[in-house]
């Protein structure tokens, strides 16, 4: 997303923007599929909100924690990649849980990407209910990551990473920057948007970084966490013949080339936080 502002960026003044690769990439792909895990109920910020979740844990092994975070488009009933993502996931060994941020009230696919100017003004008004910053940071650090300290009570879950889609990424970048208490290992985004050096500068854990054609180069953000210490743990790849949201909402898996694509990117995921216990 693209933030304008004649003043400042407070919610209630600033005009938010889809950005050029989240508009050119178009609207959700039909993407049916049905998940396999089960649901929670968390609260935070005095409201409810769910989770799904995806993969066990057993006591005498070691559990590597996820948090995924999805792309703009949520829970939508046109496209369910995030659901398969988080299948795929646990089926690798994964203990997965994904949050439904917009506590079911995604923004309307119909009038994406917003440009008449009530559109613009409604959806800057929607973000700044269910996709600012540091409301997404309170329900993790308020919900989420108390819930996966209760359900792995007893349980070698030492290790939490976050990953993110598209507006997903950006909050990954974001959360990792709040983050004092070194409470992730591991972070990663595929075609994250709108990361820049300075969010890296924030960061104090690896990060995989995979853009699509369409976002930005990773070249920057590299020399920057390159600097650090962790540096030899990140990973990088640039996707160039896919559009952006190939691997969430707008991925069409059922053209050869872009499923070769999710996979290659789906297996350097699993290989990445698959290590978080050498990051910590």
């Amino acid at each position: 997303m693209e933030i304008k502002s004649k003043s400042s960026l407070r919610t209630s003044e600033a005009i938010f923007t889809a950005s050029s690769a989240c508009c050119g990439a178009g609207p959700p792909v039909e993407a049916d599929y049905k998940e396999r895990g089960t649901y929670e109920k968390l609260r935070a910020r005095n409201s409810e909100f769910r989770a799904y979740i995806s993969g066990s844990v057993k006591p005498s092994k070691r559990v590597n924690c996820i948090i995924l975070v999805y792309d703009i488009f949520g829970w939508n009933k046109k496209n369910r990649n995030v659901f398969k993502v988080a299948d795929y996931l646990a089926d690798n060994g994964f203990f997965v849980v994904m949050p439904d941020f917009y506590r079911g009230e995604p923004w309307s696919l119909d009038r994406f990407p917003p440009k008449e100017a009530k559109d613009k003004k409604d959806f800057g008004e929607w973000w700044g209910k269910k996709c600012d910053l540091k409301t997404t940071d309170a329900d993790i650090k308020q919900a989420v990551i108390p819930f996966i300290r209760r359900f792995s009570k007893g349980v070698k879950m030492a290790s939490i990473g976050l990953l993110g889609f598209c507006w997903g990424g950006l909050m990954c970048f974001g959360c990792a920057g709040l983050d004092k208490a070194f409470t992730y290992s591991a972070i990663g985004t595929i075609h994250g948007a709108r990361l820049t050096p300075e969010m890296a500068e924030k960061i104090r854990c690896p990060a995989m970084v995979l853009p699509s054609k369409d976002d930005p180069g990773y070249e920057e953000i590299k020399k920057v966490l390159d600097k650090k210490k962790f540096g030899k743990h990140c990973v990088y790849h640039n996707f160039k013949g896919e559009i952006h949201g190939f691997c969430a909402a707008r991925g069409d898996w059922k053209n050869k080339d872009t499923k070769s694509a999710v996979d290659k990117a789906l297996n350097m995921t699993i290989k990445f936080f698959g290590k978080m216990e050498d990051y910590e």
